[in-house]
């Protein structure tokens, strides 16, 4: 398993209490007050310590007090805790000492191996009688991590880390990656450094400047290649030095990887092998290290540790190479015996105090990034394409602008919401128009750019295109088809809303524009369904399933209740009937249904009404529900066929002033719809109606006789 460091913060805090003046020994109304901050280790449930007193400074002096402490006792549990204790005011200057002597998960104590200790920490301060004094210790600990980019890793809070140094292949060859003046490619040095993003913000990588010290004629010429370069670096330019050309090349490889969002920063050198002989041992040395969110600020000396801190540093210390050749081989982050190493820096480290800086930090937020560097004008944020001057403001270079040089200029301005992304060069992406300023109309149609459905017609506008539907299509692409339940063939709809406007062919039983209106049988039953007002409906008498196709019928749906189905009607003109026509019937025409639609309006009624055009009220007769009249027609026969007489058959104004009546007198033979009544020998007059009365042409339409023999006549059946 690959195994690493992972580092967690926390924060000792003390406050002392001033002893008598020349009492070393702490008296009984002196306090000091010590309080140790949640270490944040996750999985740590207890962590002993051991704080001292020393009354002087530096550790020197006598001790004051010492004592044995623990978070479960004086905490937390957790790795915090709170105690009291006095200082000697006599001496001034004392020192608190502190020592993590043990932690705890939930297992038992951890293996002294699996954390880096820095401690013991030491700070000095001024015990003042009667006053108390508050120390801060910041520190970062160190635990293996479970993971890492090269060999083992290291993590700084929540960033993991990884280093190494690598001179060989995986067969122990010499690494030969940069090309030698000859072109080949040569022996090879590469430092690498690596670290995943923060989970909680931007992650910030910081290295000092490489150097080589080597034990040859001038042991004080350094080779130092600057880290804040990008890509094949000049040695002969300063900041970099090459004394004895120990290096024939060097090169530095900064960026951002996708994969876990990591930052990388790795310097190569190329080793000139026959300048080894002179330059004698030579040892790389280099440090670096990370941060999350805010990064160190930048300073004339650099980038300086957390103030009163510990924190941890990656460092090379790598013999490269002897008189006789190459001696680096591998060595990872921490790995036993590696000469990259994490050790612990800032002013509260174990070896010293001091500030702790670096020379160059790396934003790796964008594309390659920004890199700071100690020495330099300081401008917050850094510029990106220029320089910092004395007053911290960005000197753009040509073609950029901002405060901080982030904004490329383009002398001809972009049009059409075109983006200048570099000096004089404009990105016409999406906005349909091209050429250096975005200003030259893209014919998408032309150029077979369009989208539109191959039925549809492109139309090219300026800056873009549209599509003109063909029938039956909708839609800003005319790629969606116009669709009606009920249309079998024809349809067409609004080409942007997709709203059916025709149908050129319904199914059975629908119709309508849209064929969205389903087809009742008869006007009885849409005078059932609410419809009161009369007019020409579709009508389908036989059902969708039927043969009979649906038809425009008039219904009358005022008399009597209302529900009548108009099946057949005359009209008179200068005295004389008109021709019949079999057709749609509607009041004043000479028209008569097919007999197949009459007989089906006859099967689904139970009454026939017949009347004079406008007079109703007294000029009409309605059949007796269910008698001959309506059989008859079901049976496409005379209404009164086989009727002696009819006078008890039928109601309304003409039903008893009427003799509905054959006595033998009358020849049925040839007499078919739409003739409906046949009445002969009846001296005082009858309904006379068909083509066939007194072999006449055009036929004659005698009614009620009397005054009014040639009345145009109606006739309903419900």
């Amino acid at each position: 398993m690959r195994v690493g460091w992972a580092l967690f913060a926390g924060l000792v805090w003390l406050q002392v209490a001033g002893c008598l003046e020349g009492a070393p020994e702490p008296s009984s109304d002196a306090q000091l007050a010590v309080a140790v901050a949640p270490l944040r280790l996750p999985g740590v449930e207890d962590a002993d310590y051991t704080l001292t007193v020393l009354n002087g400074p530096g550790g020197t002096g006598e001790t004051v007090w010492t004592r044995a402490v623990s978070s479960r006792d004086y905490g937390d549990g957790a790795g915090s805790l709170s105690y009291v204790g006095p200082c000697d005011a006599s001496t001034g200057t004392n020192t608190v000492r502190l020592t993590l002597d043990a932690l705890y998960d939930a297992d038992g104590a951890l293996a002294p191996g699996s954390f880096m200790n820095p401690t013991p920490l030491m700070r000095d301060f001024t015990c003042l009688e009667g006053r108390d004094v508050a120390v801060d210790f910041d520190v970062t600990l160190a635990r293996r991590a479970e993971q890492g980019f090269f060999d083992v890793a290291v993590a700084f809070l929540d960033i993991f880390c990884s280093a190494k140094l690598d001179c060989q292949t995986g067969d122990g060859q010499d690494l030969a990656l940069l090309h030698d003046a000859s072109g080949a490619r040569g022996l090879t040095a590469v430092m690498a450094f690596a670290c995943t993003g923060s989970l909680t913000g931007s992650t910030y990588l910081y290295m000092d400047d490489p150097i080589i010290t080597c034990t040859g004629p001038d042991p004080d010429a350094v080779v130092t290649v600057d880290a804040s370069a990008l890509g094949q670096v000049d040695l002969a330019a300063a900041p970099n030095t090459n004394p004895g050309g120990y290096l024939f090349a060097a090169a530095v490889y900064r960026g951002r990887e996708e994969l876990a969002h990591k930052a990388y920063w790795s310097v190569a050198f190329g080793l000139r092998s026959d300048a080894f002989a002179t330059a004698g041992a030579c040892t790389l040395s280099a440090r670096a290290t990370a941060s999350a969110a805010p990064p160190f600020p930048q300073q004339p000396l650099g980038f300086p540790l957390p103030a009163g801190s510990v924190y941890p540093v990656v460092t090379w210390d790598v013999p490269l190479t002897s008189e006789t050749g190459r001696v680096c081989g591998t060595d990872a982050v921490d790995a036993p015996g590696s000469h990259v190493v994490t050790v612990y820096e800032g002013d509260l480290a174990a070896s010293g105090g001091g500030g702790a800086y670096l020379a160059h930090r790396y934003d790796p937020t964008g594309d390659p990034g920004a890199v700071l560097s100690a020495g330099n004008f300081v401008c917050d944020p850094a510029c990106d394409h220029g320089v910092c001057n004395a007053a911290s403001e960005c000197v753009c270079d040509a073609g950029y602008s901002g405060e901080s040089c982030d904004a490329p200029v383009c002398t001809a301005p972009c049009e059409h919401g075109g983006v200048c992304v570099a000096p004089d060069l404009c990105d016409c992406t999406g906005t349909g128009y091209e050429g250096a300023s975005c200003a030259t109309d893209v014919d998408e149609c032309a150029a077979g750019l369009d989208l539109c459905a191959p039925t549809a017609t492109c139309v090219n506008d300026p800056g873009t295109y549209h599509c003109v539907c063909a029938a039956g299509t909708w839609d800003t692409l005319c790629d969606q088809a116009c669709t009606a339940p009920h249309c079998t063939s024809g349809v067409t709809c609004d080409a942007v809303t997709g709203e059916v406007t025709a149908c050129a062919t319904c199914e059975a039983g629908w119709y309508g524009t849209t064929c969205d209106t389903q087809a009742l049988t008869g006007c009885a039953e849409l005078r059932a369904a609410g419809v009161t007002t009369s007019g020409t409906y579709t009508i389908d008498p036989d059902g969708a399933a039927g043969p009979i196709a649906p038809l425009s019928a008039y219904c009358d749906m005022s008399w009597d209740g209302g529900g009548w189905t108009l099946i057949l009607s005359t009209r008179v003109t200068a005295s004389e009937p008109e021709a019949w026509v079999e057709g749609p019937v509607a009041p004043g025409t000479t028209r008569y249904l097919p007999l197949a639609t009459m007989q089906a309006l006859a099967d689904l009624s139970t009454t026939v009404h017949i009347r004079t055009i406008g007079d109703p009220t007294n000029w009409s007769i309605t059949s007796v529900p269910n008698s001959v009249a309506i059989a008859n027609l079901r049976a496409g026969v005379l209404l009164n066929n086989g009727a002696s007489t009819g006078g008890d058959d039928w109601t309304g104004p003409q039903a008893t002033a009427r003799t509905w009546y054959v006595a033998g007198l009358c020849n049925f033979d040839g007499l078919v719809w739409p003739m409906i009544y046949w009445a002969c020998g009846n001296s005082s007059g009858g309904l006379h109606l068909g083509d066939a009365f007194y072999n006449t042409t055009p036929p004659i339409i005698h009614t009620w006789g009397g005054a009014n023999p040639w009345d145009a006549l109606e006739v309903y059946v419900r």
